[in-house]
């Protein structure tokens, strides 16, 4: 099985709106793809989703990442010794990948996105992932 990290811009796209991260989401709830998350990840995705939650009040996130924090890989990766993306927030995704043995880091973030390869990891858009290693049946 994939073992994945969505980025959180990924996983919000999927849960408020429509569309390819979405189909990715299923994916994950069908059991087609293992989710890998480490306590920050979780905690972005906490924060993220509460402010997108007060936006758009008909959503409620909370069964959702209650999910997630049960159904997913969960670790607690070691730091990178230094940083590896223009923004260090990022590193957190290509930490917890590495820790998981993740295949891939599936994100909309340039800057992130600009280190696909790194120790072998492929980060690379949903669009990509779906057209790849999800073809629609």
């Amino acid at each position: 099985m994939i073992k994945i990290v969505l980025d959180t811009n990924v996983l919000m796209s999927a849960i408020f709106w429509a569309g390819t991260p979405s189909k990715i989401l299923d994916a994950w709830q069908e059991r087609r793809l293992k989710l890998v998350i480490s306590p920050n990840i979780l905690e972005e995705y906490i924060r993220v989703g509460e402010i997108l939650e007060k936006k758009y009040s008909s959503m409620n996130l909370q069964s959702l990442i209650d999910r997630i924090a049960i159904e997913s890989e969960l670790f607690s990766p070691s730091l990178l010794p230094s940083s590896i993306c223009e923004d260090p927030d990022d590193d957190k995704f290509i930490e917890a990948a590495l820790a998981g043995n993740c295949s891939y880091i599936i994100t909309g973030d340039k800057l992130l996105l600009k280190v696909n390869g790194y120790q072998n990891l492929k980060i690379i858009t949903p669009s990509d992932f779906l057209k790849s290693f999800l073809p629609i049946t």
